[in-house]
């Protein structure tokens, strides 16, 4: 509110009338600042913060005497080879490595490339990209109905099949609960038609960690940088792929690589660990 301060204009001693003075203005601002501090209560409670973004990663813990060191099945096991060459090359090989082996095949991040990093994720995790495109779908078109219900139980029965080689009990009862508890979350959302956020997590979850799904290794070495490491993870996460784990590139790897095409590693120069199963060196 504006007030002005009149500074009167009576004429002066002899009673005449002169010329009024002009007031002062005054601006109360007590009413604007109640209003700045309302509508800065308003949008601090009826804005949404932006949440951290985080990649999550698996790394193999330090081997210790008490830490058990999980075997990866061979025909489920793909591994990258990232050495940081000017090229872009990433190297590939899919079961196990042998000294003598020179199954290693060059990839690039370039989708026109004849062998790229997403094409090569696909062939080994299609199956599980199939299955993911329809949880997906159904997640977003915002119904489910029987025919979807069905689909999608069947997709969580198969991931939580027991392993052919037999699973720990551990391993076997985790299955059981999951298989519970993703079919009841199921049936609960088909009374409703719609499939709920927790469902489609939890589902997602179970179908990835099939433990018949492909095992993605990513190792580095040489003058690898921690970008291209995460270009890796980042295709792996397009390819529906959630089972893969970081580690440095061993000797054998180096030598191949090193071999196929003849850099010289400094990793080479250092001494080969002993290994206790033939009191040698490798």
């Amino acid at each position: 509110m504006a007030e002005i301060a009149d500074g009167g204009g009576d004429g002066g001693k002899h009673g005449k009338k002169g010329r009024a003075k002009k007031g002062n203005p005054r601006i109360d601002m007590t009413p604007m600042v109640d209003l700045a501090f309302l509508l800065l209560t308003f949008f601090v409670l009826t804005s949404n913060l932006n949440k951290a973004k985080t990649l999550e990663m698996a790394v193999p813990k330090d081997k210790t005497d008490d830490v058990k060191t999980m075997e990866v099945d061979d025909d489920l096991a793909n591994t990258f080879l990232i050495d940081g060459n000017k090229d872009g090359i990433i190297y590939y090989y899919h079961g196990k490595l042998t000294p003598d082996s020179t199954e290693l095949f060059e990839l690039k991040l370039d989708p026109g490339a004849k062998l790229s990093i997403r094409k090569t994720i696909k062939e080994q995790n299609g199956k599980i990209q199939e299955k993911m495109k329809v949880i997906r779908d159904t997640y977003r078109s915002g119904k489910f109905n029987q025919d979807q219900y069905s689909k999608i139980k069947g997709f969580v029965t198969e991931a939580t099949l027991p392993n052919p080689k037999g699973d720990p009990e551990a391993i076997a009862n985790l299955k059981k609960e999951n298989l519970t508890e993703c079919v009841s979350r199921l049936d609960a959302d088909l009374q409703k038609g719609e499939m709920s956020d927790t469902t489609y997590r939890r589902v997602s979850a179970v179908i990835r960690g099939d433990d018949q799904a492909p095992f993605f290794i990513v190792k580095w070495g040489g003058d690898a940088t921690y970008g291209e490491v995460i270009n890796i993870i980042d295709e792996l996460k397009i390819g529906d792929a959630s089972k893969y784990a970081l580690t440095k590139i061993s000797r054998v790897e180096l030598e191949a690589l090193s071999g196929k095409t003849g850099r010289k590693y400094p990793e080479l120069n250092e001494p080969a660990p002993a290994d206790p199963a033939d009191g040698g060196t490798k």
